[in-house]
């Protein structure tokens, strides 16, 4: 722009002294507007790393927070299905705030196809089912076993879009898939177990319930097309998995009232800690920093839990089952690029799902 009009005053100027100081003009300002661009473009590029950096550390806390979930029903003396159930109410309320103050901009959310409320619902009896195997693992085995376990849900997930979509798996599933039972077996097979529970076998096989839980769940969740907020979804989901423990609780004949003060108060700083805080944190730095950043994060969770159980609960794992804990995380990460491709060729981004992380 700049050049053009100093070109044309310069063709219409009459005296060679004034075109020649057309052009000098022209020259200092287009330096001027170079310099304060560059000036520019330096300072929104120092912002975005410092956005970076604070939205990566933000995630790596919530993370780590999430990973203690298992530490406060621990310490709870109410039944599983009660902590859990209490741990859904507690939330409610959170996610009620937050819709009154997006009210206007989501009114719309609450006026969707009964196809996608029934499809949160659906979702939402997983997520539930999902928590009670999850806190019923914990009972027999250590928290990052568990919470190991529990990280395999990307196997689950593409052999459901098999057999519901014929939506075969990409090839980096497969090797992903043998590192991840082959590091399986050396953390728990070789490198044996944690608690030293007689029934310690239970754990897995719950843990194992809720990885297909849980599997099932994000499967339903990334089929819900649809631009509803996350907190608009949670809502839906943590009613409906609040009914399904109520329900479950009741027919395995478990009291969902917290006897004790203490167990009032470790479920508070369960629904604070995980729901709250954690989710909230994740919920901010989750489009602030890369897909694959995020998949590997995530991924993290096991070695907090175990970090927790060796800190509270004198939970000592082997160095075969820390070395069969990481090739088989590797092999989960492969699993879940493999996943992640899928979902982008169709157009769908998985970080929101990432915020409904049930630990």
């Amino acid at each position: 722009m700049f050049i053009w009009a100093y070109l044309a005053r310069a063709l219409f100027a009459c005296d060679a002294g004034e075109t020649l100081l057309e052009m000098v003009n022209c020259m200092n300002e287009m330096r001027d507007w170079i310099k304060s661009m560059a000036q520019k473009t330096l300072a929104q590029k120092k912002q975005t790393q410092q956005s970076f950096v604070g939205a990566f550390l933000i995630l790596a806390l919530a993370i780590f927070l999430l990973g203690a979930g298992g530490v406060f029903t621990r310490f709870s003396e109410g039944s599983v299905f009660g902590n859990i159930f209490f741990r859904m109410i507690f939330a409610l309320p959170f996610y009620g705030l937050i819709l009154v103050k997006n009210k206007q901009h989501g009114a719309q959310h609450w006026q969707e196809k009964p196809k996608v409320i029934l499809m949160l619902v659906a979702a939402g009896m997983f997520f539930g089912v999902d928590m009670g195997f999850f806190f019923s693992a914990i009972n027999y085995t250590g928290l990052g076993y568990a919470l190991l376990i529990g990280s395999c849900t990307p196997l689950v997930i593409l052999p459901l879009s098999v057999i519901f979509y014929r939506e075969w798996p990409p090839l980096l599933f497969w090797p992903g898939m043998l590192i991840a039972v082959f590091g399986m077996y050396l953390a728990i097979g070789v490198g044996g177990g944690v608690s030293g529970h007689p029934e310690e076998w239970k754990g897995y096989l719950f843990a194992s319930g809720a990885m297909v839980a849980f599997g099932v769940y994000l499967f339903l969740l990334g089929r819900c097309h649809t631009n509803m907020q996350v907190w608009h979804k949670m809502t839906y989901i943590t009613a409906s998995a609040a009914v399904t423990v109520a329900v479950i609780g009741v027919f395995k004949g478990q009291s969902l009232l917290l006897p004790t003060g203490i167990s009032w108060l470790a479920i508070l700083g369960l629904s604070l800690n995980s729901q709250m805080i954690g989710q909230s944190m994740i919920a901010y730095s989750i489009h602030r920093v890369p897909v694959n950043l995020v998949s590997v994060s995530f991924l993290a969770m096991p070695f907090a839990g175990s970090f927790y159980g060796w800190l509270f609960f004198d939970e000592v794992i082997s160095t075969l089952g820390f070395i069969g804990m990481l090739i088989c995380l590797s092999g989960i990460y492969c699993v879940k690029r493999a996943y992640d491709n899928v979902e982008k060729a169709r157009g769908h981004d998985t970080r929101d799902e990432e915020v409904t992380v049930p630990q």
